[in-house]
């Protein structure tokens, strides 16, 4: 390992000139994307979210309030300002959904109810508290 006082320093101050000027003519050329794209590449990564609660007194309502926002991401202002065809935001949704296994049923109730053909993922988590609890795994199985 070296230790900070023994190392050279003068590495810092020697530039590759070409290298640096050829980095710099590469950045030059790189395109920004236009807002119309930004929005759309924005409008993607929310469907990439995974939604998480993970708070050891989460309860039914906090479960539901957010199996409601994994169906309506945004706000509503926010759509009124993008005018984009609202029927586009009705199919919009994060990827998943994750809670806690003794929830699991709780999540799965209300997704369903929001949409039958979800294509929302639910998922779980088993921390070390957890592992290998006979509660646990069979809190998953009896919520189907």
């Amino acid at each position: 390992m070296i230790k900070p006082e023994k190392s050279n320093k003068n590495h810092i101050n020697k530039i590759c000139l070409i290298g640096a000027q050829n980095r710099l003519n590469d950045l030059k050329e790189i395109t920004v994307l236009s807002n119309k794209h930004r929005v759309a590449w924005l409008l993607k990564a929310i469907t990439l979210i995974d939604l998480s609660t993970l708070s050891g007194d989460d309860c039914t309502s906090n479960v539901t309030r957010l199996c409601i926002k994994a169906f309506n991401p945004l706000p509503k202002k926010f759509i009124e300002l993008c005018k984009i065809e609202t029927n586009f935001f009705k199919e919009l949704h994060v990827a998943a959904v994750c809670v806690y296994p003794a929830r699991v049923g709780d999540a799965k109730s209300v997704l369903k109810k929001i949409d039958d053909k979800s294509h929302v993922a639910l998922a779980s988590v088993l921390f070390s508290c957890y592992w290998f609890s006979k509660w646990s795994i069979s809190a998953i199985n009896q919520s189907g």
